[in-house]
């Protein structure tokens, strides 16, 4: 049980990097910060999945929160990708 507000993140990405990182690091300076983010990617070769795999996890662990990656091969539309989110 939080002692906070409890908040989840879903996030999905396709081939935004930049807006990615920018959105992502900014919910980590936030209060109260977020149980948890699930990062739904599809499919992205823009490097997106080496920042979500490597660094992100690393910034994540350092404030408390759990990330989560879900990685689809191929762009599956925002609505399927939140729906695998919300599972």
């Amino acid at each position: 049980m939080c002692s906070q507000p409890c908040v989840d993140i879903i996030i999905v990405n396709y081939q935004k990097l930049p807006y990615s990182r920018l959105c992502l690091e900014s919910v980590l300076h936030s209060r109260p910060l977020p149980s948890q983010i699930v990062c739904i990617d599809n499919g992205s070769t823009d490097g997106t999945v080496e920042y979500l795999e490597g660094e992100f996890p690393r910034l994540a662990t350092e404030q408390g929160v759990d990330f989560h990656l879900i990685r689809n091969s191929g762009n599956s539309g925002a609505c399927t990708a939140r729906n695998q989110g919300l599972e």
